[in-house]
C-alpha cells in the first residue's frame, strides 16, 4: 500500500458560487426545508455505553460524491450535508474518478486514475490519511467497503472483461475473484449490511445490464431483474431488506427498489428527467440520486417509499453528473469520549444507523 502525507488544505469549504442550487440556498425550490432526524440514543443494553458521558449521535450523515473540479482540469471527491450545506473538496490531483463509497467509521474508498490505469484509494472522511490500496496495470472500478471496514469489493477489468473481486484492506494484493463476468462484464457492486452477500450489475452486451446478488465466496448467484433495457447501480438498504437500483425500463431512467429475492418491485421516482445512481440515507428513510436534465446535473433526495411530493434538491453542478454515496457520521466529540473511556473498538452498523462500543481492556486506549 502507498500512503500519502495528508494535505490540510485539500479538505476545503467550497464557495457557494459553485453550489448553484441547494436546499441551503433560498429560491431554489418551493419545497419546505427538510426535517432532520432526531438525535438517537445508542443501545444501552449489554452495558455498552454506561461508561460514556455522551452516548448519542446524529444519523443524517453526509453524502460523498465525485465530480469535476470547478474551473480546473481533473475530478475530485467532495462531501456535502443532505441539506446542501458544508460542501467540501476532499481530494486533488486525479485525472478521473470511477466510483466512490462512504464506508464504516467514516472512511471513504474510491477509484481514481493518475497514470493511465484506475486504482483504488482509501482515506478518512476529511480527506486525510490517503492510502493507495491497489497498484496494478489493470483497471479497477466501483469500490465499496464491507460493513466491518476490513475488506473491499470492486470491479477489475482484465483483458477487456470486468469481474467482481474482494480484497482485505490490510493485504489488498491478495484479492479473490467472486464472479466470472457476463458477455460485457460485472460492475457496480455493493455489500449487504450483514456482510454475506454482494449485489452487482451484469452486462449482457450492448445496453443490457441486469441486477444480481452473489455470496462473498462466489456461491448462490441469483438474478433479480429480467429486462431488455438497463437495470444497474444497485445499493442495499441499511437494514438489508431492499435493493435500490436505476432502470431505463419504460423508456426513461428512474429509481426502483426490489427485495433481495427479486420480488416486491416498486418504483421510487417517476420523472421525465434521468434519475440514476441511488444511495440510501443511513436510517433508510430516504434515497438520494443523480438527476440529469438537459445540460444540468443535480443531486436530489426523496422518501424511500417513492413520494414525488417529497423530492428535494441537494446541489447542482455544471456539465458533470455527481454520483454519490450516503454514509453515517459519528460525532467527533463522541468518538473522543469513547477513546478516553477506553472503548477502543467501535464501528458503524447499517452504514451508521447506530454504533456499538466494545470495551477490550481496562487500560486500552
Amino acid at each position: 500500500m502507498t500512503e500519502y502525507s495528508p494535505d490540510p488544505s485539500r479538505s476545503r469549504l467550497l464557495p457557494l458560487a459553485w453550489l448553484v442550487c441547494s436546499m441551503a440556498v433560498t429560491g431554489c425550490s418551493d419545497s419546505p426545508s427538510p426535517t432532520h432526524p432526531e438525535v438517537l440514543d445508542l443501545p444501552r443494553s449489554e452495558g455498552s455505553c454506561h461508561a460514556l458521558s455522551n452516548c448519542t449521535k446524529t444519523v443524517d450523515g453526509v453524502l460523498v460524491f465525485e465530480s469535476r473540479i470547478p474551473e480546473e482540469n481533473g475530478e475530485a471527491v467532495f462531501s456535502i450535508r443532505p441539506d446542501g450545506s458544508d460542501l467540501r473538496q476532499l481530494t486533488e490531483g486525479f485525472d478521473d474518478l470511477n466510483g466512490v463509497h462512504a464506508g464504516p467509521r467514516g472512511r471513504i474508498v474510491f477509484s481514481a486514475r493518475q497514470a493511465g490505469s484506475y486504482d483504488i484509494f482509501l482515506m478518512e472522511s476529511d480527506g486525510s490519511s490517503l492510502i493507495q490500496l491497489t497498484n496494478t496495470m489493470e483497471q479497477e472500478f466501483s469500490p465499496v467497503l464491507s460493513p466491518t471496514g476490513d475488506k473491499f469489493a470492486f470491479s477489475r477489468e482484465t483483458q477487456g472483461l470486468q469481474q467482481i473481486w474482494v480484497a482485505t484492506v490490510d493485504a489488498p494484493g491478495s484479492a479473490t475473484r467472486v464472479t466470472t463476468g457476463g458477455a460485457g462484464g460485472d460492475n457496480y457492486v455493493d455489500w449487504a449490511p450483514d456482510g454475506s452477500t454482494l449485489a452487482f450489475a451484469r452486462n449482457f452486451g450492448g445496453s443490457n445490464w441486469e441486477v444480481y446478488t452473489v455470496g462473498v465466496d462466489g456461491s448462490g448467484e441469483r438474478r433479480l431483474t429480467f429486462n431488455l433495457d438497463n437495470d444497474a447501480f444497485p445499493e442495499w438498504s441499511p437494514d438489508g431488506s431492499r435493493i435500490a437500483f436505476a432502470s431505463s425500463r419504460g423508456g426513461n431512467w428512474d429509481v426502483y427498489a426490489v427485495d433481495p429475492d427479486g420480488s416486491g418491485l416498486t418504483r421510487v421516482t417517476s420523472d421525465p428527467t434521468i434519475d440514476s445512481h441511488p444511495t440510501w440515507s443511513p436510517d433508510g428513510s430516504e434515497i438520494a440520486f443523480t438527476v440529469i436534465h438537459g445540460a444540468d446535473r443535480f443531486l436530489y433526495r426523496t422518501p424511500a417509499q417513492g413520494t414525488e411530493l417529497g423530492r428535494q434538491p441537494i446541489l447542482s453542478t455544471e456539465g458533470y453528473s455527481p454520483t454519490a454515496s450516503w454514509g453515517g457520521v459519528v460525532d467527533p466529540a463522541v468518538m473522543a469520549d469513547c477513546r478516553r473511556g477506553g472503548w477502543v473498538d467501535f464501528g458503524f452498523r447499517n452504514q451508521g444507523q447506530c454504533i456499538r462500543f466494545l470495551k477490550t481492556g481496562k487500560d486500552s486506549r
